[in-house]
């Protein structure tokens, strides 16, 4: 695994890795032009999660994680972690949006992201042709859709 940086984004690349075509510059413009509204100048750390094809349409899965430290922080510290979808064209990446989570997923199997969590709460994201859902249960806990 290894680490680097853009503009203080933190990418960490390890299996799967990040496809050749989908650079970090693409991945930071694309949260930017997507109204992404998570920290991104801040020790962010992005992880592929992996790719899903519905029909047509090529979707980019990537783990969020941003963490504030106590020094940093007033009060308490903050956190957010989140599941990023990207899709993919000929035109390049765009951010479509994304869900707050509590755990990084384990990865993905043909058009599910898989959580280690029980099946009767929830523990996958199944995206079929209208796209990623827009609402899911994880856990027994709803997430919703968002940017």
């Amino acid at each position: 695994m290894f680490v680097f940086s853009i503009f203080s984004v933190a990418v960490i690349a390890s299996q799967p890795s990040w496809p050749a075509s989908v650079g970090t510059t693409k991945i930071w413009h694309a949260l930017r032009a997507g109204h992404f509204t998570g920290v991104l100048d801040h020790d962010v750390k992005l992880r592929l999660v992996g790719t899903i094809s519905v029909g047509k349409t090529r979707y980019a899965l990537a783990y969020y994680g941003w963490e504030q430290t106590e020094r940093e922080a007033i009060g308490y510290p903050h956190a957010t972690h989140r599941l990023l979808v990207f899709e993919k064209t000929d035109k390049g990446l765009s951010y479509l949006g994304s869900y707050d989570i509590n755990d990084p997923p384990l990865g993905v199997k043909n058009n599910r992201v898989i959580f280690d969590y029980p099946a009767d709460g929830g523990n996958t994201v199944t995206f079929d042709e209208k796209g990623p859902p827009p609402t899911l249960s994880l856990d027994g806990q709803y997430h919703e859709f968002g940017k």
